[in-house]
């Protein structure tokens, strides 16, 4: 699968990393599968998603995949937080940054992950706990 979906802090902040390739399918799948873990999310609270696009070689290069809503309908959840967008691709992040400035998402492109970690301590005080263990 060219993606994986974890938790980072169970039912607040996923960890998806994509890995080689990927097809416009499973960017739809990837896409089913954030709404799931966002809805499972904490009531009340806000759930953040941590994007690592580190590995990821190949991916669709279609402009309107930026307001698709198959691939990107997750970004409409009530208790979407933050996106964090881990890139060192120029065009990953270019095309990711279009996006949300359409969509108007909470967005940020960081180097790391633990650099979203820390990024998500400072802007959520609900996490500060626990992601102090991290």
């Amino acid at each position: 699968m060219p993606y994986d979906v974890s938790w980072v802090v169970e039912n607040r902040i996923s960890l998806v990393r994509f890995i080689s390739e990927i097809t416009l399918d499973e960017m739809r799948q990837a896409n089913q599968d954030s709404i799931a873990y966002i809805q499972q999310g904490s009531p009340g609270l806000l759930f953040h998603s941590i994007l690592d696009t580190t590995q990821l070689e190949k991916f669709p290069m279609k402009l309107n995949l930026l307001t698709d809503d198959s691939v990107g309908s997750y970004r409409k959840e009530p208790n979407l937080g933050w996106i964090l967008l881990i890139s060192h691709n120029r065009m990953i992040s270019f095309l990711s940054s279009m996006t949300v400035q359409l969509t108007q998402t909470r967005f940020r492109v960081l180097q790391t992950v633990d650099e979203a970690i820390a990024f998500l301590k400072d802007r959520d005080v609900s996490l500060s706990e626990v992601l102090n263990k991290h």
